[in-house]
């Protein structure tokens, strides 16, 4: 009897563990189906922004070639012509007067927009016709009632076109549809243009742009149509040109304190568009205004800074404010820019391109506009040179490639600036302030490259494996703090030999091809040194820099002591660098010809 309870016990035991087991894999079955069910719905929801999306596309563009659509259109779009025609012949004729022509005409645009808008919300094919049609019509009667007939003052005029596209927007909105929207921003931009050609009221129309550009972004929520936004874009850049070519006509002849400010506005607006422009872009690299983050608004800050700098730059050229102060108030908005980056940059998510593109444009325009604030090249080159190094520093802490090439790119331009200056100043006395710029700045790009050196790009630089998978860019670094030293002790070599009384075109030429065959011979020991190819090779190019100087140009030019100068100094590095690359040659192969650099 208890052999047969212990059993049955056993039994029952052998079956909760089963029932445990199949509990388990239960639960299991159901978490998956759960994760599946998950699937399926965002499955879903991408399967409905596709339809949506498919709806935009195919509804409002697709099928105005499906025959069972076309001719329907083109015969709707011939009888509202023939209304706005006989409108117009009615008008013309003076049957009935031109006040009441213009405002029938607005109110046939007006009712032809309507029936669009109606037509939308019950699937009509019509729809996109009317509403196309609306807009031109009463954009064309605003633009022929003002220009004309002189019927309604500027402001109702520009005023008419902002609520015709507040009204496609909303339009837009509600059906979700694109086509009124941007059929709207062109009309209101186009006809913004034509009201008061070629003497628009330029305050109103940067307004009427500023809302044209606001509702272009709405549009593309919609549908993805950036080449409306790059059209805009072009639009708005040539009505500050216009303003500026004008502006500059009218100073030439009156004080920009007599102008207008429909005149001398200028440059608080422009710096109020590319306000617009920075939050339209920052907000579009985040993917606030698209998941998929457009081009544009990666492109964006860069060209921004760029016109909206030359075009400041040539009014004040002609008198409109003051350099210094624009360019302090300029390099405040570049650091801004900056700013803007490292924002984005820190952000845990990846923003692709975001922080680059707010750093190449804050670095751009800092370097253009810090030499105007300060008044001293040497002295920004040097403030950029600082700035190029945190950015490389910053971008290894982010792992962006993109920031890491735009450091490369500002410590190369102020290498440049820094040997523009100098090359036009060596006759000069230097300032102790100019001489410590100068020789700060060729200090810290070597450092920068050195340092890039010690700290290689990083497996999340997507930039290093597809672009420079080498890293050769920060040998262009390198070229840079060279040249900028270069000429940084070129100076210094004219200061010390007019010390020394030797003050002369052919000893100064002398002395820099000594300094250029010493940089030869010191790169070419630093690179035997550390194993590395890189300075190696670099070496080995100054010096046949140093073998033109001397044979092509000091051998011709010179003779006496310079020349001898020249030329012994030139045999004496060619024996070192010999035995240096025999040190190179041994090195090779007591390593197994291992060596470290690109």
């Amino acid at each position: 009897m208890e052999e047969g309870t212990n059993h049955l016990q056993n039994r029952i035991e052998n079956l909760e563990g089963q029932v445990s087991d199949l509990q388990q894999r239960l639960n299991e079955v159901e978490s998956r189906l759960d994760k599946a069910g998950v699937k399926k719905s965002a499955a879903k929801k991408g399967q409905l922004e596709d339809k949506i999306r498919s709806r935009i596309t195919s509804d409002e563009v697709i099928n105005w070639l499906d025959t069972s659509f076309l001719m329907p259109r083109i015969a709707t779009t011939s009888f509202i012509l023939v209304l706005a025609i006989a409108l117009r012949t009615l008008t013309d004729s003076g049957t009935i007067g031109h006040n009441i022509g213009s405002g029938l005409g607005i109110a046939y645009g007006f009712i032809l927009l309507v029936i669009g808008w109606s037509g939308y919300g019950r699937n009509s094919i019509q729809a996109p016709v009317f509403t196309l049609w609306g807009t031109i019509v009463l954009t064309a009667i605003i633009v022929e009632t003002h220009r004309v007939f002189n019927a309604i003052p500027a402001e109702l005029a520009y005023m008419g076109f902002i609520l015709l596209g507040l009204a496609t927007a909303v339009i837009s909105r509600q059906h979700r549809v694109a086509l009124p929207i941007l059929v709207g921003t062109l009309g209101m931009s186009i006809g913004g243009f034509a009201i008061d050609y070629p003497n628009p009221i330029f305050p109103y129309l940067v307004f009427l742009l500023i809302a044209a550009n606001m509702l272009t972004v709405f549009a593309t929520r919609l549908m993805r149509a950036s080449w409306i936004r790059w059209l805009l874009l072009v639009l708005t850049i040539f009505m500050f040109q216009i303003w500026a070519l004008k502006l500059t006509i009218y100073l030439g002849k009156t004080a920009p304190g007599d102008l207008e400010f429909a005149i001398r506005g200028f440059l608080p607006l422009i710096a109020l568009i590319g306000l617009m422009y920075v939050g339209i872009s920052f907000f579009g690299v985040l993917g606030k205004i698209q998941e998929r983050i457009s081009k544009f608004d990666v492109a964006l800050p860069v060209i921004n800074v760029i016109w909206i700098f030359l075009f400041s730059r040539y009014v004040l050229s002609h008198g409109l404010g003051d350099p210094t102060t624009f360019g302090l108030v300029a390099s405040l908005i570049a650091l801004g820019h900056l700013g803007l980056a490292w924002l984005i940059g820190r952000r845990e998510e990846k923003v692709t391109g975001g922080a680059t593109s707010f750093g190449l444009a804050g670095g751009t325009l800092l370097a253009f506009a810090l030499p105007m604030g300060i008044g001293n090249t040497l002295v920004s080159s040097t403030i950029l040179a600082v700035v190029a190094f945190g950015g490389a520093w910053l971008a290894q802490k982010w792992e962006s490639g993109g920031i890491r090439y735009v450091s490369y790119l500002m410590q190369i331009y102020a290498a440049g600036a820094l040997i523009l200056a100098l090359s036009k100043t060596e006759m000069s006395q230097p300032s102790l302030i100019g001489a410590t710029a100068s020789a700060l700045m060729a200090a810290i790009a070597i450092w920068h490259y050195y340092w890039c050196r010690e700290n290689p790009p990083t497996a999340g630089m997507e930039t290093f494996k597809t672009f420079d998978k080498k890293d050769r860019g920060a040998a262009f670094v390198l070229v840079a703090a060279l040249l900028s030293g270069f000429f940084t002790v070129r100076v210094g070599i004219y200061q010390g030999l007019a010390m020394l009384g030797f003050r002369s075109s052919a000893s100064f030429s002398s002395g820099q091809s000594v300094l250029i065959i010493g940089a030869a011979a010191i790169m070419m020991y630093l690179g035997v040194r550390l194993t590395n190819r890189e300075l190696r090779t670099i070496g080995i190019l100054l010096l046949l820099a140093g073998a033109c100087k001397v044979f092509l140009s000091d051998v011709i030019s010179l003779n006496g002591m310079p020349l001898m100068v020249s030329l012994f100094s030139f045999g004496l590095c060619a024996i070192f660098i010999q035995f240096m690359n025999h040190r190179w040659s041994k090195k090779k192969k007591e390593q197994g010809g291992a060596v470290s650099g690109p």
